[in-house]
């Protein structure tokens, strides 16, 4: 927990770790996540190079994707 890192750099790998179970869910969801789309939509390369501040909107996107298949599938 180096705090230092924290609004200022890159996500962690715990944070990615959060991403990847969300898209882990979607997949099984039966709506997988299209990451060249998802990383356009950041404005990134590849997952490890995004901006911390980015990440609440990166989960937030995530998560609203799950929430719309688990409401699709009557849950």
């Amino acid at each position: 927990g180096n705090t230092s890192v924290a609004g200022n750099g890159y996500i962690t790998g715990d944070q990615i770790e959060q991403m990847n179970i969300l898209c882990d869910k979607c997949q099984e969801a039966g709506e997988p996540v299209d990451f060249p789309r998802f990383l356009k939509w950041l404005g990134i390369d590849s997952i490890s190079s995004m901006p911390q501040k980015d990440f609440p909107r990166a989960l937030a996107g995530l998560q609203a994707r799950l929430a719309k298949t688990t409401k699709e599938n009557g849950k």
